[in-house]
């Protein structure tokens, strides 16, 4: 339903309903990657793009952009996320390549190939999985139409092919390859580390404790549980303390008034912290499972383990 006297609604309405009568081919020479809704192109999306740049040049790739000051990979193009360029090509691209849903409204046409990579282990209850409290109607519902649309659900090892599976509902064969994202981790290792911490402003002398909590469905999820004062004091000035929140809490955090710690909550490529870092501490986050491809060492910060 759309209201009178609001132009957004109208705009967005006619988007969308332009979106789903169009008729026009399909590009098989164009692929459109998103990742967490267009606030950063990162994840195994932003790896599957590097190495399509390097073997298929003759392919187009377009990323989506919540706005223009998100920086996107090397001869690719931008486009902004629900603009009438980004429904042409979520209409047309032949390639789809997602780390979590599109909009609620989207279809995918015969002849386009969608490619599910998700983000991350779920150690976590997702999808279907949730407790039906914690979720919406209309969401298991978009989330059960997403999978069906799936042709290919990329798996980093058996327990996730069938979490994910059963999770989003999906009655395909997991294509269980391992996570483009973490190739990085073991193939760039040393000069990763080098220009990690040059990015980062972090001497090479210096220890650097990575800090990463998952977010959490109850309370007010922003609390980071971990008291940096006290860390600081006790690990002493050869350590840099970093600390990265979930994405889905990242504007609910406090960024002022504290000088123990570097917020990296929104530094675009989280290889970089993982790379610069000497050990990692977090809670439930499936970054454990990303960071134990370096083979360095993770304290576990667990106290409503209950």
């Amino acid at each position: 339903v759309i209201m009178a006297g609001d132009p957004h609604s109208l705009i967005e309405g006619m988007a969308i309903a332009g979106y789903a009568g169009t008729e026009a081919p399909v590009d098989t020479g164009t692929v459109l990657f998103e990742t967490f809704d267009g606030k950063s192109c990162s994840d195994s999306g932003r790896a599957i793009s590097d190495a399509l740049g390097e073997r298929r040049p003759d392919l187009h790739r377009f990323w989506t952009v919540a706005d223009y000051s998100v920086q996107i990979p090397a001869n690719c193009t931008p486009v902004l996320r629900e603009s009438p360029e980004w429904f042409r090509l979520l209409a047309t691209a032949g390639y789809l390549v997602n780390n979590n849903n599109f909009p609620h409204y989207f279809r995918k046409r015969p002849g386009q190939f969608y490619l599910q990579t998700w983000h991350g282990t779920p150690l976590k209850r997702i999808g279907l999985d949730t407790p039906v409290s914690g979720s919406t109607a209309s969401y298991r519902a978009l989330i059960q139409r997403e999978a069906a649309a799936w042709d290919m659900l990329l798996a980093q090892n058996e327990f996730a092919a069938e979490t994910l599976a059963e999770a989003f509902g999906y009655h395909g064969e997991p294509a269980v390859l391992g996570y483009p994202r973490n190739d990085g981790l073991t193939t760039a290792a040393s000069s990763g580390r080098t220009e990690s911490r040059r990015r980062l402003g972090i001497a090479a002398d210096r220890k650097v404790l990575l800090y990463m909590p998952t977010w959490r469905d109850n309370g007010s999820g922003a609390d980071p549980y971990l008291d940096f004062e006290a860390a600081a004091e006790q690990l002493g000035p050869e350590y840099v303390l970093l600390y990265r929140g979930h994405h889905k809490i990242a504007g609910r955090r406090k960024t002022t008034g504290q000088n123990h710690y570097t917020d990296v909550t929104t530094h675009p490529e989280v290889n970089d912290l993982y790379l610069a870092a000497d050990l990692l501490v977090t809670d439930y986050s499936s970054a454990m499972f990303d960071f134990s491809v370096t083979g360095k060492p993770m304290y576990f910060l667990t106290p409503d383990l209950a």
